[in-house]
């Protein structure tokens, strides 16, 4: 019975180990890769080194909700703009989000706007930056492609 114990002990450790090392079940599918200019950067946190590789300077900002999209996004700040990026499981659940080509109104709702909004869509991620920075605007392009809305700049009196 002595002989046995060490080998049961060293199997039940064994055991332990190899479990803990499983990479935990998830019942969300993994995002699409977006695919701008051939590069293939993973979900909010590629794009976001995407930008650092094309020598933006980039921050993780908080997180942030728009009442027209259903995933909650994630503020980054590229060169010291806020751009808004929204994850959705998939591409085809992206694809979905009715944005007017003029950025007027997503869905049902219409927007009023303090700046010019631009809306970038790649995989499934939709980009939003409310702004009129033409280097982050280049920036953008560069990563996810023209925008698929631009709105007008506000009317000021």
């Amino acid at each position: 019975m002595r002989r046995l114990y060490p080998i049961f002990a060293a199997a039940v450790i064994l055991a332990m180990t190899l479990t803990g090392c499983a990479a935990p079940a998830t019942d969300q599918p993994e995002p699409t890769p977006i695919t701008p200019g051939g590069a293939s950067p993973q979900g909010t946190l590629g794009l976001a080194e995407e930008l650092r590789g094309a020598g933006a300077a980039v921050e993780l900002g908080e997180k942030t909700r728009q009442d027209f999209f259903e995933p909650e996004g994630q503020m980054l700040l590229v060169d010291g703009e806020p751009v808004q990026v929204f994850e959705w499981p998939s591409a085809a659940q992206a694809a979905e989000a009715a944005i007017s080509a003029d950025a007027s109104s997503v869905g049902t709702t219409m927007i009023t706007w303090v700046d010019t909004p631009h809306f970038y869509a790649e995989g499934s991620l939709i980009v939003l930056y409310v702004g009129s920075d033409a280097a982050v605007e280049a920036l953008l392009a560069d990563a996810l492609g023209d925008p698929i809305a631009v709105g007008a700049a506000p009317w000021l009196p």
